[in-house]
């Protein structure tokens, strides 16, 4: 079987941190979601706007891949754009073909649109790319990016979003990469609900990465990190808890000031945690929509 690598994971979050006070309408949001206004109960932080416009924060976020693209002279086989919350992925699509792509040199056709799996877009991208390379693909690249249109919509029940734009390079040519993709599981949840409340306490998360990890022979103490969405920590922590795994294997160190970005949330973090992580180490990378939970597993190589 072709094995699987990640190169590359670059990420630009939004130029202009906003503190949770500095929301529009906060308290009255706090009040209809019936939250407790704490902050040191939900460790409120910072979430990250955009300065420019949709056109130029799409162009322009996305800097990083164009260097490494360039400096590594890799030719992208195909492109998987993950769709948007608040824009559409028409939309998205469009300013990839006139800002991003021609910049590296990627042909329009190559681009294609990911399904709408609200957050495991990326990991669901990354099954796509999985099947793309083991069927003759040598690399395939993942774009995603948000960009909100009124801050009063960044504050969640579980977390505040923020403008981001998001790369992740998936090849066969393992040398190239500093970590392996070992696997990538898509659960349905056969009785979702139409908000995202039941997420935090059902057991499919849970059998999904009891899935992963029986497939390698694996048991979540083997696990050296935990990688899970930016909600407030808190949740996440729970959540993490009640998949199966310690407090200690939990990596929440970079939610207070990125925030929520959508399904790129656990490879920003695995991307965050690599400066000081070691080789050998396998991580658990998780994430939660109303319909479906995404689990990958990815080792360190070097």
């Amino acid at each position: 079987m072709t094995r699987l690598g990640i190169c590359h994971i670059s990420f630009t979050p939004g130029d202009q941190p906003i503190w949770y006070r500095d929301l529009p309408d906060i308290e009255e949001q706090i009040r209809l979601l019936n939250i407790p206004d704490e902050e040191d109960l939900w460790e409120w932080g910072y979430c990250r706007r955009s300065s420019g416009e949709y056109t130029a924060h799409v162009a322009g976020g996305f800097g990083d891949l164009m260097t490494y693209l360039s400096a590594e002279k890799i030719e992208v086989d195909a492109v998987l754009a993950c769709g948007p919350f608040q824009n559409s992925a028409e939309c998205f699509s469009d300013e990839l073909r006139a800002g991003v792509l021609p910049g590296i040199s990627i042909h329009p056709d190559k681009l294609h649109t990911v399904d709408d799996r609200e957050c495991i877009n990326v990991a669901h991208a990354l099954a796509e790319a999985r099947d793309l390379i083991y069927s003759g693909h040598r690399y395939v690249l993942i774009l995603a990016a948000e960009k909100l249109e009124q801050d009063r919509c960044r504050f969640r029940k579980y977390s505040m979003v923020s403008d981001f734009c998001f790369a992740i390079i998936v090849t066969s040519v393992i040398a190239r990469c500093p970590w392996e993709l070992l696997h990538v599981h898509i659960g349905a949840d056969l009785d979702p609900s139409e908000d995202t409340g039941k997420i935090l306490m059902r057991q499919l998360e849970r059998d999904c990465v009891a899935t992963v990890l029986a497939v390698h022979g694996l048991k979540p103490p083997d696990i050296s990190k935990f990688f899970y969405l930016n909600l407030f920590t808190p949740i996440a922590e729970m959540k993490a808890k009640h998949t199966g795994f310690a407090s200690s294997q939990i990596y929440t160190e970079v939610t207070k000031a990125m925030a929520h970005c959508n399904g790129a949330d656990p490879f920003i973090n695995l991307h965050t945690y690599s400066a000081t992580g070691r080789p050998g180490e396998i991580y658990v990378l998780c994430a939660s929509a109303r319909a479906h939970a995404a689990v990958c597993l990815v080792a360190r190589l070097h």
